[in-house]
């Protein structure tokens, strides 16, 4: 087992003014502890867990490399959404990483195994995406045959870059 640090995610949603006190995080404030971060640890990548379109407002950033972005299905169009949040992060000079809330646990509803599978794919095979996660665990969700097979085969596109009967550029919008 080889394991890999790929990056240091600095703050969990400083987009969101509850989680702060009242008032989103400062730009100056991300970009500052990106700063800090950089001088603790010079070659690991420093991340953001916030929408693209969030952190475009304080661009550029000195030390900034990444962004974590939520997908679920009470944000509308998955295919819209992603292409937004790709242009963002791109306009900022970012990577993106982004979260599939599979289980519905945090807004919308659970994504069905065809969603998971197509989504999935979709963000697999998008060359400017750093990774995909799919979160939040729920055992019960995680449960049925059909989820655990789509996510097997979306972790084989992306471990192996073999998607068995599905080529990039077809997935569902």
């Amino acid at each position: 087992l080889n394991a890999t640090i790929r990056g240091h995610i600095l703050f969990d949603d400083p987009h969101v003014p509850e989680n702060w006190g009242g008032a989103p995080v400062d730009y100056e404030d991300i970009d500052s502890a990106a700063s800090y971060s950089r001088q603790l640890f010079p070659s690991m990548a420093v991340g953001v867990a916030a929408p693209a379109s969030f952190l475009i407002g304080g661009a550029p950033y000195a030390k900034l490399d990444f962004c974590l972005t939520d997908y679920n299905t009470s944000m509308g169009s998955f295919g819209a959404h992603i292409a937004s949040e790709l242009s963002a992060a791109d306009a900022a000079d970012l990577g993106i990483l982004f979260n599939l809330d599979v289980a519905g646990l945090e807004g919308g509803q659970p994504m069905t195994a065809y969603q998971v599978l197509f989504w999935g794919k979709e963000l697999v095979c998008e060359p400017s995406t750093l990774g995909v996660l799919m979160g939040t665990y729920d055992s019960t969700y995680f449960a049925d045959p059909a989820i655990r097979s789509a996510v097997r085969r979306v972790v084989g596109a992306a471990s192996y870059g073999i998607f068995e009967d599905i080529q990039c550029g077809t997935a569902m919008k």
